[in-house]
């Protein structure tokens, strides 16, 4: 391990050297409970807007963050590249707790890597994952995961081995099919399918029922263990997947800070958990907002039916408390094929890991199954 620290130092020295200007740079790692976040915001929403426009996108704000980084901030952190002109560059590390093989491995999901538009091209990309790197290797992390839009099967990573990219399509529902036909910029035919298609699901879900046996429920915190244990229980056959606390899942389900609003539901039957679903409200303008479902998980033996009617009870409660124009959901993030509930594939993302001498070593089947939320 030391030896691949003194190579990560020795690259770093080389990046400076190709890149002169870099003398000016510092690159400092905060933990992410000390994080200045209102700045880090601040820069990614800027690269995000200059590479992205208006489109769709994560709301990137001090509270979303803050949310990202869990009831556990102190083991994630934040690398802030600085001049004399303020933060140029930015690469998060968040807090994950995964279970490997039955066995605890702390993680981090990397993101947020970004520079300020006056160093775009000017080598600090590529000293903050150097930076970012070298920071892993100096914890007890075992494993770090991120997201991509482009797949890249094999690779080096700041001196770890990279898995190979496992591909995640991301599945939406509108629940508005005007305003998210416009946000989605459709064409004229496109937007008449989407209407349409709007109408017939909208139809759907009033005639999906729950029989008297089940009982839908917003989550509180009395849900929390039980809920907890639920997902325990149906990730146990997977290798690698989250391990989600009731501390967690109270988080994941109540968090509300400013225009990031989380909710949670829960489908009880004699008192059991037999599914359970959450996300939050993601604004994409002063008006408008979009939730993404960061999990919707079934009971193995629940019946199609009651897996529809519970999906169906969930969408009605995020339009009508938070008034979304739609549902943004990755496969990865449900156990049950989203077509079966109506949800239809937009795009595709990737889904990478750093193996940081994992044993066995990681591979990129493992990937497959965990429900990682979109960050």
């Amino acid at each position: 391990m030391s030896v691949t620290i003194k190579r990560l130092h020795q690259q770093e020295s080389l990046i400076r050297r190709l890149y002169p200007a870099l003398e000016s740079v510092s690159c400092v790692v905060t933990p992410l409970a000390e994080a200045p976040l209102d700045e880090v915001a601040r820069l990614i929403g800027d690269a995000w807007r200059r590479a992205f426009g208006d489109r769709i996108r994560i709301a990137y704000t001090s509270p979303f963050l803050r949310y990202c980084a869990g009831p556990a901030p102190s083991r994630g952190w934040a690398i802030i590249a600085y001049t004399d002109d303020g933060p140029q560059g930015v690469i998060l590390g968040l807090p994950l707790d995964l279970m490997y093989r039955r066995q605890p491995c702390p993680a981090i999901l990397t993101t947020g890597l970004c520079v300020s538009a006056a160093w775009e091209g000017r080598g600090l990309v590529e000293l903050l994952m150097a930076t970012h790197g070298r920071t892993m290797l100096n914890t007890t992390i075992q494993c770090g995961l991120h997201w991509r839009s482009t797949k890249n099967n094999q690779g080096r990573d700041a001196g770890k081995r990279l898995a190979q990219a496992t591909a995640v399509p991301l599945y939406a529902k509108a629940l508005c099919a005007r305003r998210a036909a416009h946000f989605a910029k459709c064409s004229a035919r496109d937007r008449l399918g989407l209407r349409f298609l709007s109408a017939a699901q909208a139809l759907g879900r009033r005639l999906y029922r729950l029989s008297a046996s089940y009982h839908f429920a917003p989550f509180t915190m009395e849900h929390a263990k039980a809920g907890a244990a639920f997902l325990a229980a149906l990730d146990h056959e997977h290798e690698l997947t989250l391990n989600i606390t009731p501390e967690g899942l109270a988080w994941n389900c109540a968090f509300s800070e400013a225009d990031i609003h989380a909710a949670g539901w829960v489908l009880l039957q004699n008192d059991d958990v037999r599914a359970i679903a959450w996300g939050y409200r993601n604004p994409v303008s002063e008006a408008d907002a979009y939730f993404e479902m960061d999990r919707l998980a079934f009971a193995s033996t629940l019946p199609q039916s009651i897996r529809r009617g519970f999906t169906a009870r969930v969408e009605q409660a995020v339009q009508a408390r938070f008034d979304c124009f739609a549902i943004l959901m990755s496969a990865c993030a449900c156990n049950e094929p989203l077509e079966n509930l109506s949800y239809r594939p937009v795009k595709t993302y990737y889904l990478g890991a750093s193996d940081m001498g994992m044993q066995p070593p990681l591979r990129a089947e493992h990937l497959a199954h965990i429900p990682l939320p979109l960050r």
